[in-house]
């Protein structure tokens, strides 16, 4: 039985660890465009073509 408490622990724990990366990534990404005065701090999306150019 503690096993299977053991394998759920550590599935939501990955599961919180690559939810907390991705919004982490998102979060500084958002502040780079912010600091270089591409977007508004109001307007958090950026524009298609911004966007295109970043990939």
């Amino acid at each position: 039985m503690s096993v299977y408490i053991w394998i759920i622990i550590g599935l939501v724990s990955s599961i919180a660890l690559v939810l907390l990366i991705v919004t982490l990534r998102r979060i500084s990404r958002n502040l780079a465009m912010i600091r270089s005065g591409s977007v508004s701090p109001e307007n958090s999306r950026p524009a298609e073509n911004e966007d295109r150019e970043d990939r």
